[in-house]
């Protein structure tokens, strides 16, 4: 929760600052004349077709994608199946301990194992 405040605050400042920047130079070029700050428009690309939209919405957007993003607080945990010496690896939300999603599936890998258990048996049993 922390993380995504911050990294959204972040975005924030910058292109506030940004906007500051942007205003202060547009008033030294016109000769420092008061001129009302009009909200300015960015041009952004959605599926190949551009659309100007306000800065505070272009703001507003990015707030909303970093919150989806970094929802729900996770991490990775890496793991050597013992019976087929693979690599698993397991997302897991860190404030609850559920595990997300586990790439491949520890199920996937004990079939696995137990395929390899029967076909050395069928080969030895052979022999």
């Amino acid at each position: 929760m922390g993380i995504s405040n911050i990294q959204s605050n972040t975005h924030s400042q910058l292109i506030q600052n940004q906007q500051l920047s942007e205003r202060q130079n547009n008033k030294t070029q016109s000769g420092g004349t008061n001129q009302q700050d009009s909200p300015q428009k960015s041009t952004v690309k959605l599926e190949g077709e551009s659309q100007s939209i306000g800065e505070e919405k272009l703001i507003e957007m990015i707030e909303k994608a970093n919150k989806v993003i970094l929802k729900p607080p996770s991490e990775l945990q890496f793991s050597v199946h013992e019976a087929t010496k693979r690599i698993s690896v397991k997302i897991v939300n860190t404030e609850n301990q559920e595990v997300i999603r586990e790439i491949p599936p520890e199920k996937l890998l004990d079939m696995v194992a137990k395929m390899w258990e029967i076909a050395g048996l069928l080969v030895d049993e052979k022999a």
